[in-house]
């Protein structure tokens, strides 16, 4: 800042004005960390409905074939929607591939059949997967941003749910850590 020849600085002032910015840098950084913490699940409350209640029932093809519906199995899984035109979902892919290591998931692919396709097959994910083109899927689970996901337990309920890579990967980490410090 340039100032006119003849101006002075009144010593009391800048004190007053240093503290200022320091307690403006302080509440900025504890609002970042604090929207940090809430990152993972601050969207959860979007399927707070959803939650402790059965998971709805689907039926859609295949991406390969056949068919693929809504589980009920001997362990807990993810349901995850994703969409093929979404840069979310394609940053995604790779905490896919790793959840998919840990748990069983069913993938609803929404969006370009063969880009999907496409996209699993080059990050090498192996999960059952398929293609919503009807996209009749996501609104019973109230899914409209993407990646999101669900946990439903072996008994068929919603148990979490998460929008983001982070928060999905945060709460199959939960979930991971759970079972292996239950058995």
């Amino acid at each position: 800042m340039v100032l006119p020849k003849n101006t002075a600085i009144n010593p009391a002032v800048f004190p007053l004005s240093l503290a200022a910015g320091v307690l403006l840098a302080l509440c900025i950084g504890v609002g970042v960390r604090l929207n940090k913490e809430r990152l993972p699940n601050q969207h959860s409350h979007h399927y707070n409905h959803l939650f402790d209640k059965p998971a709805p029932s689907f039926e859609i093809e295949g991406l390969s074939g056949g068919r693929v519906s809504s589980q009920k199995g001997s362990e807990t899984w993810l349901l995850y929607f994703t969409d093929s035109g979404s840069k979310a979902c394609d940053a995604a892919y790779p905490t896919l591939k790793k959840i998919a290591q840990y748990i069983p998931v069913t993938v609803i692919g929404l969006g370009n059949r063969t880009q999907l396709s496409d996209k699993l097959a080059q990050h090498g994910i192996v999960a059952t997967v398929g293609y919503d083109s009807l996209r009749s899927v996501p609104p019973l689970y109230q899914a409209d941003v993407f990646p999101s996901a669900m946990l439903i337990d072996p008994e068929g309920i919603v148990r979490q749910a998460a929008i983001g890579s982070n928060g999905i990967e945060r709460i199959v980490i939960d979930v991971v850590q759970k079972e292996k410090g239950g058995r």
